[in-house]
C-alpha cells in the first residue's frame, strides 16, 4: 500500500485526537516523508561507496595511462627534434666552414671593399637564419619539456 499525503494527514488527525497536538507532531516528524523503500540503508551506502571507489580506481588508472602515453609521445617528439637540431647544426657548421673557405679565397683575390662587404653580408644572413632556427628549436624543446614535467 502506497502512503499518500491524504493518508498521512488522516493519521496525523487521529493521533492528535489520541495524543494531543504536540505528541502527534513529534511522532509524525519521525516518519519518513516518503515510503520506506526510498530510504537509503547503511548497506546501500556501503555498496555505493564500493562502486564509487571502483570507479575512481578505474579513472585513476586511465588518467595514469594517458599521462604515460603523453609522456612517451613528448619524449619521442623531443628525440626527433634533437635529431633535427643536430642535423641542422651539422649543416650550419658545414656551410660556415665552406663560407670561411670562400671568404679566405675571395679576400685574397678581392680588390674592392664592396666585394668584401657583400661576402660578409651573405655570411651574416646565413648565420642569422640558422641562429633563428636554433633559438626556435630550443624554445620548442623547452615548451615540450615544460609540458611534460607540468603533469
Amino acid at each position: 500500500m502506497a502512503i499518500t499525503e491524504g493518508s498521512r494527514h488522516r493519521m496525523h488527525q487521529r493521533l492528535e485526537e489520541l495524543m494531543g497536538d504536540e505528541d502527534a507532531g513529534t511522532l509524525m516528524e519521525h516518519l519518513p516523508p516518503v515510503g520506506w523503500a526510498d530510504i537509503a540503508t547503511k548497506d546501500d551506502l556501503a555498496h555505493l561507496q564500493a562502486a564509487t571507489n571502483t570507479d575512481m580506481n578505474h579513472l585513476r588508472a586511465e588518467v595514469k595511462a594517458d599521462i604515460n602515453h603523453l609522456r612517451a609521445e613528448v619524449k619521442a617528439d623531443i628525440a626527433q627534434l634533437r635529431g633535427e637540431v643536430k642535423a641542422e647544426s651539422g649543416l650550419l657548421r658545414s656551410e660556415f666552414a665552406h663560407l670561411q673557405e670562400v671568404m679566405a679565397i675571395q679576400f685574397g683575390t678581392m680588390a674592392t671593399k664592396s666585394e668584401v662587404e657583400s661576402v660578409r653580408s651573405e655570411l651574416h644572413k646565413v648565420v642569422r637564419t640558422h641562429t633563428v632556427f636554433l633559438v626556435g628549436t630550443n624554445l620548442t624543446m623547452a615548451g615540450l619539456l615544460a609540458a611534460l614535467f607540468a603533469r
